[in-house]
């Protein structure tokens, strides 16, 4: 049996990326600013979905102005507490 491992910060941007409060339009942005300014990074064989994957960590705090001012924040705020409360135990 193999081991997965994810990390927790790719997690959480995970859950805030494929959220439905996050907002498509912004989402389209980074995908579109990572495809332009990273596009020497792309490794032979990604597909460019494995391409923003890989790439949007860097690009989410460059948006992360914009996306602090995302009309649904509650709402990801909310899936991101489930998450941490469930992943350390917590009960707040």
């Amino acid at each position: 049996m193999g081991t997965l491992e994810v990390h927790l910060a790719t997690e959480f941007q995970n859950i805030i990326l494929d959220h439905g409060a996050f907002p498509e339009d912004l989402k389209q942005q980074m995908y579109a600013y990572i495809a332009k300014s990273s596009r020497m990074k792309w490794a032979k064989g990604d597909t460019e979905e494995q391409f923003i994957y890989k790439n949007a960590q860097e690009d989410l705090g460059r948006s992360s102005s914009k996306s602090g001012r995302c009309p649904k924040q509650r709402e990801l705020q909310s899936a991101l507490n489930s998450k941490r409360s469930w992943t350390f135990c917590t009960n707040s």
